[in-house]
């Protein structure tokens, strides 16, 4: 039994190269990359997809996954940032910041139990989470922790903006690239409501 992978084609068993996967490339949280250009996973994260045996999951749709998750997990941490009440976000801040939390822990769930069903590592260590597009650096993050009132909400939204166009370039990465047909609707979802969002902080 083989399983059909977009470009390739991959038998069950065998070690699925998630090295020719390629993710977009990070700006590191400095830039908003609106049309970002790709960059190729490392080649250690092969490792992480294999072994795939449904019929209906390639490579990408695992790749997908591993990175989301990660990249969804800092976008909540974000979210609970500004709802520290000494950040003194705006309401519409907060307000932004408690739908991000609500729309993203579940689609963190829903990965888990996806690469827990497609029998798939979870963590990548070999994984740089900062190859990721719009991933924001420790740095970053601690400075945006000192600040409050409208320089909070300015640093924040310019940070979660950039931070949101990653998500999309990943999500479309895997629309094109992807074969499950849930990973591709979730894809899709996220391009659709963080886009949404993106226009609301403009």
């Amino acid at each position: 039994m083989r399983i059909t992978n977009r470009p390739a084609v991959v038998t069950i068993g065998s070690v699925m190269v998630a090295g020719a996967l390629v993710l977009t490339a990070c700006g590191g949280g400095d830039d908003a990359a609106s049309d970002a250009t790709r960059s190729t996973v490392p080649a250690e994260a092969s490792t992480a997809a294999t072994d795939v045996d449904q019929a209906d999951v390639n490579a990408s749709d695992v790749m997908f996954a591993q990175g989301m998750i990660p990249h969804h997990s800092q976008a909540v941490e974000l979210a609970a940032l500004a709802l520290v009440p000494e950040r003194e976000a705006s309401p519409d801040v907060r307000d932004l910041a408690q739908r991000v939390q609500a729309g993203q822990d579940p689609e963190i769930e829903q990965m888990t139990d996806w690469l827990t069903s497609w029998d798939q590592p979870i963590d990548v260590p070999a994984m740089d989470d900062m190859d990721m597009d719009g991933m924001v650096a420790t740095a970053q993050i601690d400075a945006l922790a000192t600040l409050s009132g409208s320089e909070f909400d300015a640093e924040w939204s310019r940070l979660m903006i950039a931070h949101h166009e990653g998500a999309i370039a990943m999500a479309k990465t895997e629309v094109t690239d992807g074969l499950n047909r849930d990973a591709i609707s979730l894809a899709q979802d996220i391009i659709a409501a963080q886009q949404a969002e993106i226009e609301e902080l403009s």
